[in-house]
């Protein structure tokens, strides 16, 4: 795409809007997503992290969709921009992985609700270089901050969609972006699909792609995890647990100690420490791994119940794991009927 700037064109600037229903929306809804999976009540956050029926709460999109525009009253603008702040400051930034709250109204600093995503983060098991909640990407905090500053459009208002196109299409970037959009992307303790190395910008020769070993012949692994050299079969996913189905088993909720922001500034070393610490218990990845689900008969159940959260039951998830049910979207759940958006099905009870 090119532009003029005083009658001179400029050739190969790549000029991308931020659409609101493709780029915002869903980072805002996901959360409320989580009620089909795990239980809510013991967890809930409360304002403004809730959503309610209807006009959908705090995320009510005549306050969150709609971007500056002519012939607005200043009062509407200020009110919108208001909403977008707010729920900007609610998530979790770069500093903040071992922040449990935060003060998302600068004229209300003793309102302090959970951070955002409050799920389980690369380190939340000890206090040694610890992160101990989950961070949105460095791409997305980018689009929420343009976002709450008001750079964005609508582009339903605008006419041409919402992205369902893009995502409808048949094509190689829609199988990656289909694929990559169910991995789990954090936290990496050490990780599911992938470990910790993920995060090292040394396995990569170029974006996206792994640097591997040219070296290498099959039968002949080196084991020493040579990034210099490059990467070989098995080294991205080598700290995965053995079998995988004992972590997946245990990877539900973790209490994670929160008695400090900042445990490698102040750390309680000495003997005789008079603090307390203070726990919290929080989601590893609910969406990967339920809690509890819906049935088509009504109802909220725990999706691994008769598999329990012990040694024993790590044992019995090896074999168990293929019958336990799966999530998918309800037909019959509509907007005002009540039902539950995602159902489990296909749990074969006889075998547990």
């Amino acid at each position: 795409m090119s532009s003029r700037c005083g009658g001179r064109p400029l050739s190969g600037i790549r000029i991308t809007i931020l659409n609101f229903w493709r780029d915002i929306w869903p980072i805002l809804t996901r959360p409320e997503a989580y009620q089909w999976v795990l239980d809510f009540d013991p967890f809930t956050g409360g304002d403004p992290h809730n959503t309610a029926a209807g006009a959908m709460g705090n995320f009510d999109p005549d306050l969150l969709a709609i971007p500056p525009h002519e012939g607005e009253s200043s009062e509407k603008k200020e009110q919108r921009q208001s909403w977008r702040m707010r729920l900007y400051n609610i998530i979790r930034k770069p500093g903040q992985e071992n922040h449990y709250t935060v003060a998302p109204d600068p004229d209300n600093p003793k309102y302090r609700p959970r951070a955002m995503p409050f799920l389980c983060g690369d380190n939340p098991i000890s206090n040694t270089l610890p992160a101990k909640f989950l961070m949105l990407t460095d791409t997305q905090l980018f689009l929420l901050k343009q976002w709450a500053a008001g750079k964005f459009l609508n582009e339903k208002h605008e006419g041409f969609g919402a992205g369902e196109k893009a995502r409808s299409e048949k094509t190689g970037i829609a199988i990656d972006r289909g694929t990559l959009a169910n991995l789990l992307g954090g936290s990496f303790c050490p990780g599911a699909e992938a470990m910790w190395i993920m995060r090292n910008p040394a396995i990569y020769s170029e974006p996206y792609r792994i640097k591997h070993n040219p070296g290498y012949q099959p039968g002949s692994l080196s084991l020493t995890g040579n990034f210099a050299k490059g990467l070989e079969p098995g080294d991205v996913t080598q700290y995965s647990a053995v079998p995988w189905q004992s972590d997946f088993n245990e990877c539900s909720t973790q209490n994670v100690d929160i008695t400090y922001d900042e445990w490698n500034k102040i750390y309680p070393n000495s003997e005789g420490d008079p603090v307390k610490s203070i726990i919290a218990n929080t989601f590893w990845w609910p969406s990967h791994r339920p809690m509890e689900v819906f049935t088509a008969e009504g109802g909220q159940v725990a999706w691994s119940e008769g598999i329990p959260g012990s040694n024993a039951g790590d044992l019995k998830m090896v074999t168990a794991w293929k019958e336990l049910g799966f999530i998918k979207d309800n037909p019959k759940a509509t907007p005002t009927n009540g039902l539950p958006s995602f159902i489990q099905v296909e749990r074969n009870d006889d075998e547990l």
